[in-house]
């Protein structure tokens, strides 16, 4: 920072001016700068070593070595533009107003196309120096000091623009940050309550498995980039080179440094070089980049550049796809935040022996597998009652009954009997037919006398003392809802004739002791 030349041998000036200002006309030393410029900046007359006003000051006399001037020797041709290969300056020349005490003696305003660090304004023999810190572009009412002997300013002489060059800073700034997801899993079946089936009888369980986001965590917040710095002056080296990161919110407040990693610390007239950096934050917060650099070289300035960063995406993210899968069922596949939540159905058939009677619970796990965090699972669980103890009697397929009626040929089962008073001879709903005539009636591909022969069967097998199952009474109802709209004639969709299919073969496994109480393991006697 440009600093202020006056303040050495005080004393001695100020006796010297003593004797001067009794002896003879008003001294040097006795010279007062006057008031500030348009932007308030308050100049000072630039002395020596010894404190005396320096006479026909220059940027060296003001701020020391190493500092470029643009010269104006000739105020009094008017307004002009100075300029050299770095930057210009245009000059304007005005006259205070006679109300200003000091004046009526001219002053000079400046524009300049960079940053200025002083203004020096001699009138007389002195010297007023108007400094910058930081540099200024423009500045207004620029004067030279007060002439002792009429309390006026001086007339303008001359007028010196200083500057050094300095060193040009350019950023870039690039935002990161990793975002895990979380996640969650529920599962449900089919049933309600405990489920009685009987040994053998095979019975579907429906399941679904919904995984879905349970939200996420943001961390590893950072800005990183470039930072690329270049020497412009002409001649001179760049000298123990610093660069500086910082990072500022949008009220300007600062909230981070960043580590900056340079290749050298020296840089020679013209070259460039290229700095790398990276900066961590607590949060997601919008701001401005700011890289400052500075040199121990007089006549290079330091220098500065900006960039501004925004959060956005996230760039790393972890778990935004998982696998679900199933104790029992294995791989179910996989889902993706854009897909949640996201539902798996299955499902799984159960069948028990003579072994297993009694209540038996089937647990089935599911799981999300997750990178970080404990997977997240959901259990369902399936109550059975495998009715062993409730099992009565044994079941005989259709071709016992079709020969143990009235009709024979077999000896007569009374369990006829229980078909109506007219036993074989009552009519088969609306067939037209007897029970025995349908009995005896080939099928030949008619699926009405597929599922009647065994109905019939099984509904015998019933009113014999033989336990059911709940697939078997199913099938009864679904049969006997059936027989009782439809006719061998009547014409079947392929819905129906698989629904009659469905239920003749859950008959056909009650009547031969594939489910239920079992087969009989001998004849009934008549």
């Amino acid at each position: 920072m440009p600093t202020s030349r006056r303040g050495a041998g005080v004393g001695f000036a100020l006796i010297t001016g003593l004797i001067a200002l009794f002896a003879f006309a008003p001294s040097a030393w006795a010279v007062e700068p006057g008031g500030p410029s348009g932007d308030g900046i308050q100049p000072y007359v630039v002395e020596d070593a010894n404190g005396d006003p320096v006479t026909n000051p220059d940027c060296e006399d003001a701020l020391g070595p190493g500092y470029f001037q643009l010269k104006d020797d000739n105020p009094g041709a008017g307004n002009k533009t100075l300029a050299d290969s770095y930057m210009s300056v245009a000059l304007v020349y005005g006259t205070f107003p006679t109300a200003d005490p000091h004046g009526g003696e001219s002053y000079v305003n400046f524009t300049a196309t960079k940053g200025v660090d002083a203004v020096i304004v001699k009138g007389g023999q002195p010297g007023n120096a108007f400094v910058y810190t930081p540099e200024s572009k423009d500045d207004t009412l620029l004067h030279p000091p007060i002439n002792p002997n009429n309390g006026k300013y001086f007339g303008i002489s001359h007028v010196d623009v200083c500057y050094d060059i300095e060193l040009e800073v350019s950023k870039t700034a690039t935002t990161s940050f990793k975002r895990d997801y979380d996640w969650k899993v529920s599962k449900t079946n089919d049933t309600t309550g405990t489920v009685n089936v009987a040994p053998g009888e095979p019975y579907k369980v429906n399941y679904e498995v919904t995984a879905g986001t349970n939200g996420y965590v943001d961390s590893d917040f950072a800005v990183s980039g470039n930072i690329t710095v270049k020497n412009p002056h002409p001649t001179a080296t760049a000298n123990s080179v610093q660069v500086t990161d910082e990072l500022f919110d949008g009220t300007d407040v600062k909230i981070a440094d960043g580590t900056v990693t340079c290749p050298k610390t020296t840089l020679a007239p013209g070259e460039t070089m290229t700095c790398s950096y990276t900066a961590s934050l607590t949060s997601a917060t919008n701001g401005t980049n700011k890289a400052t650099t500075t040199t121990t070289t007089a006549g290079i300035g330091l220098g500065s550049g900006t960039a501004a960063f925004t959060f956005g995406a996230p760039t790393t993210v972890v778990d935004d796809c998982v696998q679900v899968s199933d104790d029992r069922k294995g791989a179910l596949g996989q889902v993706c935040v854009n897909e949640s939540p996201k539902k798996f159905n299955y499902s799984e058939t159960f069948s028990f022996t003579t072994d297993q009677c009694g209540e038996n619970k089937i647990t089935n796990t599911a799981k999300v597998d997750q990178t970080t965090g404990t997977d997240p699972t959901a259990s369902s669980d399936v109550i059975f009652n495998v009715r062993c103890a409730e099992v009565g009697g044994c079941t005989l397929t259709q071709g016992y009954w079709k020969t143990h009626s009235l009709y024979g040929p077999a000896p007569y089962d009374n369990a006829w009997l229980a078909i109506g008073p007219s036993g074989a001879d009552t009519t088969f709903f609306l067939s037209g037919k007897t029970w025995y005539q349908v009995f005896w009636t080939p099928p030949a591909g008619n699926a009405y006398y597929n599922l009647a022969h065994q109905y019939m069967a099984a509904k015998l097998n019933r009113l014999n003392g033989a336990s059911s199952t709940p697939a078997v009474d199913a099938a009864i109802a679904g049969a006997e809802a059936f027989f009782a709209v439809k006719t061998p004639a009547s014409s079947l969709t392929n819905a129906q004739k698989n629904q009659i299919k469905a239920w003749a073969a859950t008959l056909d496994q009650y009547n031969n002791g594939l489910i239920g109480p079992g087969h009989c393991s001998e004849s009934i006697p008549a």
